[in-house]
């Protein structure tokens, strides 16, 4: 009897459970919907073109659903401002949202970056504790190392204004922190980009150097996929013409064709 009782028990929570996560996914869905359907602010539109302008670039399809993602994105991750940084302010969150979704523009179906809940924004570098293991003394070494971007596994993306700036100042130049960071949370999948990633990544390890893509590559391959994202949105033409198979298959992974954008200026 007991048994039978805790078992009843146990089905109920577990009814109860299912339709709670039931009724947060159905609104979780439709206020997605919501925010697509709501008009992008026209300042909004201002702002990428001054703090955003790769997203100019696109055609006026892709931007209507690059805005789409923005406001879905604004409406669901939170900014915090860190490191004497006294706010994040809407021109700040919307450069940011804009370089970040510029990744899912083509991918519409895929969710708004479902692990990243918060973004973090620095007003210059900031330090990050790192582990290495020295083998010289044999042992674990924790020591702080300054950077300008992270992704952090635990659910967020952090990075300096100071380089989102820089970045749009510089642009076509191939460097992009929010694009880099941000790629970190999307998995690249298919045969012919695992492939090309793999091959990239050992060319670079054994040349150092490349004509397109960032050094830094060589560190994994995880590294290697961020800055071929980089060259991808920021330097594509280039990217196609010294990395062709690499660029095809990025290109079939996105469902997008940058160095197109780059040949004809858009607006937002």
């Amino acid at each position: 009897m007991l048994g039978d009782f805790i078992t009843s028990i146990l089905f109920a929570f577990g009814l109860s459970a299912m339709v709670w996560l039931g009724l947060r996914y159905r609104r979780r869905h439709l206020a997605r919907e919501a925010y697509r359907a709501a008009p992008m602010p026209m300042y909004w539109r201002h702002i990428l073109r001054r703090r955003a302008p790769v997203c100019v670039r696109l055609p006026l399809g892709l931007q209507a659903r690059l805005h789409r993602q923005i406001k879905i994105f604004l409406a669901e991750k939170t900014f915090t401002a860190c490191g004497g940084l006294r706010s994040v302010n809407d021109a700040m969150a919307v450069a940011i949202a804009g370089q970040a979704c510029l990744l899912l523009c083509g991918r519409e179906g895929d969710a708004c970056f479902p692990t990243v809940s918060s973004v973090l924004v620095y007003p210059g570098s900031f330090y990050s504790r790192v582990r290495s293991y020295d083998a010289a003394v044999g042992m674990e070494i924790v020591h702080d190392e300054a950077r300008v971007g992270e992704a952090s596994p635990m659910g967020s993306v952090v990075v300096s204004w100071h380089e989102v700036l820089q970045a749009n100042a510089l642009q076509g130049n191939g460097r992009n922190v929010v694009l880099h960071e941000f790629a970190h949370h999307i998995r690249p999948t298919g045969t012919a980009l695992l492939a090309a990633l793999r091959s990239g990544h050992r060319k670079l390890r054994v040349h150092g150097e490349d004509a397109v893509l960032d050094a830094y590559g060589a560190e994994s391959e995880d590294e290697f996929w961020a800055v071929s994202v980089e060259a991808f949105f920021e330097d594509a033409v280039r990217l196609r013409e010294t990395h062709p198979q690499l660029y095809g298959a990025m290109s079939d992974f996105f469902a997008l064709d940058p160095a197109e954008w780059w040949s004809v200026a858009g607006g937002a």
